[in-house]
Order: structure tokens, then sequence, then C-alpha cells
């Protein structure tokens, strides 16, 4: 569904990050865990390309969408202001399989922190543990354990070595993986010695967002002949059972 939703409320994290939220009553209803909406930023000097944001939160009728400031588009979306309009598009993709798993790890990486947050809320899990990791202290938020690359928050290090250091000590069942297609290789390599499914949310740059360009397709694993070499992480995801794609590439 598309349409000009007001805001209500924007909300800045820190000089990098804001939380946009928007009156959207149609869809806050349809929204699960791991969609994603194309928002139109309207400015003549930008290219008419819509930007794709994670649902960061549902609360009622209003939808809530965790942005990091990264170029001329995100920067004028920071600049919005309560009953402003906002052109946007969704929620589209697919979401997050839930799953009856009593023990399940999350790890996230800078920009990934949205989804899994959606996520967890909705979820019904005994034992949830969630490990987030950013560049430096701008790029952290609320969980169980912090990694930074920079060492000015949590712990020193990439959130891969705390990962593999809990999987170390305890039996997870499940691993919800969002962040940069480095550390989520990374993320599957590991679960994949430990022998625990694993589900990823793919980031990459989308065209139209709906799957006509073709602009976002990414490499699967081809296990007989009559299954897909390429998917859409606009269409066919951006959920994707990590251990289906083609990460050596």
């Amino acid at each position: 569904m598309k349409g000009l939703y007001p805001v209500k409320t924007l909300k800045f994290l820190n000089q990098s990050y804001f939380v946009l939220e928007v009156e959207a009553p149609p869809m806050a209803k349809e929204a699960e865990p791991g969609m994603f909406c194309q928002i139109l930023v309207r400015e003549p000097s930008l290219p008419m390309l819509r930007i794709p944001i994670s649902i960061y939160q549902v609360d009622g009728k209003y939808v809530q969408f965790m942005v990091k400031i990264v170029g001329n588009g995100t920067d004028l979306l920071s600049k919005l202001g309560k009953g402003d309009l906002v052109d946007i598009m969704g929620p589209m993709g697919n979401s997050f399989q839930h799953t009856n798993r009593n023990h399940v790890l999350l790890i996230s990486g800078g920009v990934g922190y949205p989804p899994l947050s959606f996520l967890k809320e909705r979820m019904s899990a005994g034992n949830i543990y969630w490990i987030h990791g950013g560049h430096c202290w701008e790029d952290t938020f609320p969980c169980d354990k912090i990694y930074t690359e920079d060492g000015s928050a949590g712990i020193p290090g990439l959130v891969t070595t705390g990962m593999k250091r809990y999987l170390q000590h305890h039996d997870v069942e499940q691993i919800y993986a969002c962040g940069p297609r480095g550390m989520l290789a990374a993320c599957v390599k590991i679960a994949k010695a430990h022998h625990i499914p694993i589900q990823v949310s793919m980031e990459e740059y989308m065209g139209c967002g709906i799957g006509v360009c073709y602009g976002c397709v990414i490499r699967m694993v081809q296990r007989n002949p009559e299954d897909p070499m390429y998917k859409r992480v606009c269409a066919d995801g951006p959920i994707f059972d990590g251990y289906e794609v083609k990460w050596d590439e």
C-alpha cells in the first residue's frame, strides 16, 4: 500500500540516528518483524528513488523507523516536523519466521538493530539473548551485550567475537541476524559450525523496491537445477535462510 502519512514525532537518539514516527493505521495493521518500507524524499535536487528503511516498532496506529543519516535523503528526512506528510510505500517484503525455540540468539550490527527490536517485541521465546555491535558508541543501542570496533562502548571488537563466546557456553536453538553482508556471512559460518538454524535480514541497495529492476539480487545455493540461482532482496526477502545464501562471492 502507498500513502501520505503525517509525522507524529521525530526524536534524535544521537548525532547520527533518529526515530521517525508516523500515523499510518493501514501500515501498522499489516507490519511484521523484518518488513520494510520505501520512503520518498520530495526534493527537486535528488533522484526520485525511494529509500528502503526497516520497520523499527509498531505502537497502535503508529509506525516507527530508526534511521541513520548517511546522505542527502536521510538528512532531509531528519528535518521533518510534526504534521509533515511523508510519502511511504509498504509494508513490503517477507518477515522473520517465528519459532517455538526456547533459547534464541539475536545478532545485529549498526542499522541492523531496528528489525530485531521489532522481532524481539513480538517473540514469546523463553530465553532471548541479544548481542549488538557497531563501529563506535553512536552505533549502539539497548541490548544484552555491546561490541564496538573502536572500543568507545561495550567490549572492543567485532560482534561475531561475542557470538562465538556466547555459543561456547550456551545451547542456542535459533539465531536471527541483521547487519552488513560481511557480518552476516561470518554469522552463518559460525552458526553452521554449531548446527544452529539461522535467519538473516539482508541489506542491499534497491532501485524500485518491488522486484522489477533486479538491482538487489543475491546469489543463492543451488542444490538442484530447479533451484533459482538468484533472488531479489526486495521481493523474495529481505529475510532468508542463512544457509540458502551463497556467501563466497
